[in-house]
């Protein structure tokens, strides 16, 4: 269906560099600090907002694209999504056919594949393996909108270019780009013991969408893997209140533990 890849994060699911696309509008841009390259990582994590201060649920529409060896296609998506709550989304192949449907409670993720009549269900850690972008519900929000934010019980350590702040953790296990115009982080690298990337979401070409600055492009890679999911917001509604989260599944559809799918084996035919 989707290799509930599609199905999100966000969602997270883009670029490799932010450098490569396009500017933001410049309404969405404040002038650079005048502390800056100086700030602190404090300082730094202070800059950045977090959607919990405006946003409670949003309803999207976005374009994807998936690339893994298991699989590549272009897909529609819409989604519902109730911060720390649910996220309900249907993709499309095009030609006005949705192929499935997602949904993802706190603690469990459901993919149905109305083409194939089969829902494969599991917990979030399972997903997690099928899954390139963040599905867990506390994570949707924040890479969705480009609002990620600091862990402020972690040591950081703090270097700058000409336009950005670069933090690393202490174990040198995470990484953040920090675009002190745009008070958002927008390239982030997680990486292993032995420091090698096993992932990265870079967040491009800022404007505002429903009264809020968001990222239009979505970029996220797992390197290893060789999987690449890309979004590209086009509708955002702001704290919609008439969502629905029903995943309406047949009785006769054929029920699939997460943990026995294949990689790529949910994918749609792509348009």
């Amino acid at each position: 269906m989707l290799r509930a890849a599609a199905a999100l994060a966000v969602v997270t699911l883009i670029v490799l560099a932010a450098c490569a696309s396009p500017r933001p509008a410049a309404d969405v841009r404040t002038d650079m600090p005048a502390e800056f390259p100086e700030h602190s990582a404090e300082q730094i994590g202070t800059l950045l907002p977090s959607p919990s201060d405006t946003v409670q649920s949003i309803r999207l529409r976005a374009g994807m694209n998936i690339r893994s060896p298991e699989q590549n296609g272009s897909f529609s998506a819409s989604l519902n999504y109730r911060r720390a709550d649910s996220l309900y989304m249907t993709i499309s192949p095009g030609l006005g056919i949705e192929a499935g449907r997602v949904l993802v409670t706190p603690d469990s993720v459901f993919i149905y594949n109305r083409i194939d009549r089969s829902l494969a269900y599991g917990s979030i850690d399972d997903a997690d393996a099928v899954v390139p972008i963040p599905v867990d519900s506390a994570a949707v929000l924040p890479n969705l909108l480009g609002m990620l934010t600091l862990d402020r019980g972690k040591s950081w350590n703090v270097t700058a270019d000409e336009e950005r702040y670069r933090l690393d953790s202490a174990d040198g296990t995470e990484r953040y780009y920090v675009d002190p115009t745009l008070r958002r982080v927008v390239r982030y690298e997680k990486r292993d013991g032995n420091g090698t990337l096993i992932e990265d979401r870079t967040f491009s070409d800022f404007q505002r969408m429903g009264g809020v600055v968001v990222p239009q492009r979505i970029l996220f890679r797992r390197p290893q893997e060789r999987t690449t999911a890309t979004l590209n917001l086009r509708e955002l509604e702001v704290n919609a209140t008439d969502l629905s989260f029903a995943l309406r599944v047949r009785d006769t559809a054929q029920r699939i533990p997460i943990r026995h799918v294949e990689p790529g084996e949910f994918a749609p035919p792509s348009e």
